[in-house]
C-alpha cells in the first residue's frame, strides 16, 4: 500500500535561517531553548528525528562511527552535504549535514527502528531550505 501524507508542516529557524517540511500528523517538540533547533517528531522513544544549525569553530570534526556507511549529495535546494548511514544498537541511524558558506553547520539526525525506517523511508529526504 502506497504511503501518502495528507499535510505538511514547516518548520522555520530564524535563528540560523533554515526551513525543513514534515508530515503533519507528526507530533514535533518545541524549539530548543537556544533557537539551534527541534525534534520533529517526539513521543515515541524508539524515534529520534530532529534537526539543527550550529556555528563551526576550526571546521567539521568527524563524530560518526566508523561502521556508517558515507554518501555525498546535493539537496533539492542545490546545496552540496554529506550523508551517513547504519545501524546502531539495532536502530537505523541517518545523519545529513552541510556546511554553509558563512560557517554554519546544518545537521538533520533521524535514529529509529527498522520498521518505523522502512515505512517512511522517503520521508527523511524532505526539502530542506537553506
Amino acid at each position: 500500500m502506497p504511503f501518502t501524507i495528507v499535510e505538511w508542516t514547516t518548520y522555520h529557524n530564524s535563528r540560523f535561517g533554515f526551513s525543513i517540511s514534515y508530515p503533519g500528523d507528526w507530533i514535533a517538540g518545541e524549539e530548543s531553548d537556544n533557537g539551534d533547533g527541534k525534534q520533529l517528531y517526539v513521543g515515541n522513544p524508539d524515534i529520534d528525528i530532529r534537526v539543527c544549525g550550529s556555528h563551526v569553530f576550526g571546521g567539521i570534526e568527524d563524530s560518526v562511527s566508523e561502521s556508517m556507511k558515507y554518501q555525498s549529495l546535493k539537496l533539492d535546494s542545490g546545496v552540496k552535504a554529506d550523508m551517513w548511514v547504519g545501524y546502531e544498537d539495532g536502530m537505523v541511524l541517518l545523519e545529513l549535514s552541510w556546511m554553509s558558506d558563512d560557517e554554519i553547520e546544518y545537521t538533520y539526525y533521524v535514529k529509529v527502528s527498522k520498521d518505523f525506517f522502512n515505512e517512511n523511508e522517503k520521508l527523511y529526504f524532505v526539502l530542506l531550505k537553506v
